[in-house]
């Protein structure tokens, strides 16, 4: 669970929620108060699995990251609508597209029916 002391201050420091999401993500208080110190980006442990990422349109982006934060700062670079990670999960990437196949869009993206939120609770 995050401390109340880390979501203020990352609140006030971080500019947008992406940043935000990654402060969330950092183990100790003293990562937050080195970024406050000291304008670095915090160190963390990389988050592996497989993510869920939706964006504001209700599509959602299956996929499988080593570094689920830094997959998702780098889609968001190439994506005009605001993005967020919904979920990581342990499940192997291909048996949620098979899955969620019939609604997939194109590719790794999928629209985000009911029964992808169900699976995500």
């Amino acid at each position: 669970m995050t401390s109340n002391y880390k979501v203020l201050a990352a609140i006030r420091d971080y500019p947008n929620e992406t940043d935000l999401q990654i402060a969330k993500m950092c183990a100790t208080k003293v990562q937050v108060v080195r970024r406050l110190r000291y304008k670095s980006k915090p160190k963390f442990k990389p988050v592996a699995g497989t993510y869920f990422i939706a964006d504001q349109r209700g599509r959602v982006k299956i996929g499988v990251s080593k570094n689920v934060i830094g997959r998702l700062h780098a889609i968001q670079t190439d994506n005009a609508d605001k993005l967020t990670l919904l979920k990581v999960v342990g499940e192997d990437e291909i048996d949620l597209h098979t899955k969620f196949d019939k609604y997939r869009i194109r590719g790794e993206w999928f629209t985000l029916s009911d029964e992808i939120r169900e699976y995500l609770k």
